[in-house]
């Protein structure tokens, strides 16, 4: 028997030239030498019995392949060119179109919903994507694009309900209102007005000093601020009047502005726990005039209640009272905390925006700067944020 040397390339050739010849793809009358010829030659992208196939010097060829500019995916067992989603064998998901197979990057709109392909690679990208300039999100299991408000790695965000996008800022969403962080895009605060108790937001950062405490929005039970202390002025024997250090400072400063000025000024109530405003709230449970637990001001160290000295040992019900705004010392105190850090919280007027009625008693320390603000814009706290001021 004589010995033959074939190379790879002739050997393919034939074993190709066999297959060629059971599927049809090529004339059964041609010549083995034409065969050969056929299958060595062989290149590109081939229609076999309704299906597709690369060959690449009569090799057949599987995998992602780049043909003339464009991916492909031909199955690794097979040959045959795959469509639609796909997952390759390093674990990540692609698209290849549903009708010429060529995979697709980007932003892409497939059997009902969106997907992000990487631009380069072209794997399917999941979780929070910054793309084209803005962040989107997009399901960390199925890749779809996720809309409205999601939340996403234990935080809240708002994506655009047509386009994805995430938004920032004051967002509109189902009849409400909502404060999503400028920077990160963490939702902050539910800041729908005249709506109240419907869509409660659990407060993430309630140690902030601009933090909102409102019928909103909720402080944790559990939650008792840092650094309470009790205020070195005329206070009420009967009830805690403490507040945060920085707070205190500030009430200490704003009694002895008023002392000058022939006004004497006494703390009434300042940090209430969680278990202390149920109590108080259990003694109204009116939600006009009372706060529920969780949803109080005094929870965050932060408030006072300031009545006149003569009355600071007086019973709440005579003391807290709205004619207090027309005394020489509420007058006094409207026109003059701020330039201490303290804003009057709940202004004549405002009732819609804060759901509560007028209380001329009880201010918030904010800060010179933002109390100054909020002062000369006639804004409530929560305006601060609608229109912009604050973050």
């Amino acid at each position: 028997m004589n010995n033959f040397k074939f190379s790879s390339k002739v050997l393919a050739s034939f074993i190709l030239m066999g297959i060629l010849l059971l599927t049809g793809t090529i004339e059964k009358s041609m010549n083995l030498n034409d065969l050969a010829v056929e299958a060595a030659n062989l290149d590109g992208i081939i229609l076999q019995n309704g299906k597709k196939f690369y060959y690449k010097n009569g090799m057949l060829q599987k995998g992602q392949h780049k043909v003339n500019g464009n991916w492909y995916l031909f199955d690794r067992k097979t040959g045959e060119m795959k469509y639609g989603q796909q997952k390759d064998i390093n674990g990540q998901w692609y698209l290849f179109d549903r009708k010429n197979g060529v995979m697709r990057k980007g932003q892409v709109y497939d059997a009902g919903n969106w997907y992000l392909f990487d631009r380069a690679s072209g794997a399917m990208r999941k979780g929070q994507v910054y793309d084209a300039g803005n962040w989107y999100l997009f399901d960390r299991a199925s890749g779809v694009m996720r809309k409205g408000q999601v939340k996403d790695a234990g935080s809240w965000y708002f994506f655009d309900r047509a386009s994805g996008i995430m938004k920032k800022g004051v967002v509109q969403d189902q009849g409400n209102s909502y404060l999503f962080d400028r920077n990160s895009g963490i939702r902050k605060y539910n800041l729908t007005t005249g709506k109240f108790f419907t869509n409660i937001y659990s407060i993430k950062s309630p140690g902030d000093l601009l933090v909102i405490a409102n019928k909103n929005n909720a402080l944790a039970s559990s939650y008792v601020p840092s650094k309470l202390r009790n205020v070195n002025v005329t206070r009420k024997s009967s009830t805690s009047t403490r507040m945060v250090d920085g707070a205190a400072s500030a009430l200490e400063s704003l009694f002895a502005g008023a002392k000058k000025s022939g006004i004497q000024l006494g703390a009434f109530s300042g940090y209430r726990s969680y278990k202390d405003q149920q109590a108080a709230y259990g003694k109204y449970k009116d939600d006009s005039i009372s706060a529920r637990p969780g949803h109080s001001e005094h929870q965050t160290g932060l408030a006072q209640d300031v009545v006149s000295a003569a009355k600071v040992n007086g019973d709440g019900s005579n003391v807290l009272v709205q004619s207090y705004g027309t005394t020489k010392e509420g007058k006094w105190l409207a026109a003059n905390a701020h330039k201490y850090g303290f804003i009057i919280r709940y202004p004549k007027g405002k009732e819609k925006i804060t759901g509560y009625s007028y209380e001329p008693w009880h201010i918030r320390y904010v800060g010179k700067d933002v109390a100054a603000k909020l002062y000369a814009q006639n804004w409530t706290l929560e305006e601060a944020y609608i229109n912009g001021y604050l973050k």
